[in-house]
């Protein structure tokens, strides 16, 4: 971790913030995956950085249809088809 940039810049999940050098330094600014919002960049405190550093998207993050288009059928009714 020591290869990481430091700053006292406030955690983008959590909201913790170093006040002075005795604090751990939040690390900044990393790209993280964040699954309410997605790929953000910003400043991870070092908990923060341990759950969220490293985590990939998983497919259940994104909406999805297992089929291309909807199937309706429009021989019934020819208002349907407009």
């Amino acid at each position: 971790m020591t290869d990481l940039p430091l700053t006292y810049n406030r955690c983008s999940i959590c909201g913790s913030q170093p006040y002075n050098r005795l604090d751990l330094m939040n690390i900044g600014p990393v790209r993280f995956w964040e699954p309410d919002d997605g790929w953000k960049i910003g400043s991870l405190c070092p908990g923060c950085y341990k759950a969220y550093g490293n985590a990939q998207p998983k497919p259940s993050d994104y909406a999805y249809r297992t089929q291309n288009c909807l199937t309706i059928d429009t021989d019934e009714d020819a208002t349907i088809a407009m």
